[in-house]
Parts: C-alpha cells; sequence; structure tokens
C-alpha cells in the first residue's frame, strides 16, 4: 500500500501537468480525463494554487506511465 503522507507531493504539479497536456490534445481534454476544471489545472500549473490531491497526482502520473508504456 503507497502512504499518500510520504508519496504525497504538490509541488510536483506543474511538471506533471505539462507532461500530460503534451499527451492531449489540449487543457479542456486533460481536465475532463482528471474530473476537473481547466481553471483548477492552470492555477496548478502556474503555481498560483499548490493545493493538488494526492488522487489527483496519481492520476496524472498514471496518464503520463500508460502513455509511456504504449509508445
Amino acid at each position: 500500500m503507497i502512504d499518500a503522507r510520504t508519496h504525497h507531493d504538490p509541488a510536483k504539479a506543474p511538471g506533471l501537468i505539462k507532461e500530460a497536456l503534451s499527451i492531449t490534445s489540449s487543457q479542456k481534454e486533460l481536465a475532463e480525463r482528471l474530473g476537473v476544471t481547466s481553471k483548477y489545472l492552470q492555477h496548478l500549473k502556474s503555481g498560483y494554487r499548490e493545493n493538488m490531491s494526492y488522487l489527483l497526482q496519481v492520476a496524472l502520473e498514471r496518464l503520463i506511465e500508460e502513455h509511456r508504456a504504449n509508445k
């Protein structure tokens, strides 16, 4: 079991979002896939908000990992 207290790193948000955006066709598509708003992603990416949830971090990492595996 992964312990969110040690693996959760909200500071990773900008980099994860930037990488995930290179996979999807748009911020809107990425937001829809993650179940969040485009504005929320923009705030996380710009550093305006630093409260990325652990679940969102996992979803972003999973999307990136799946893309790399399918390359």
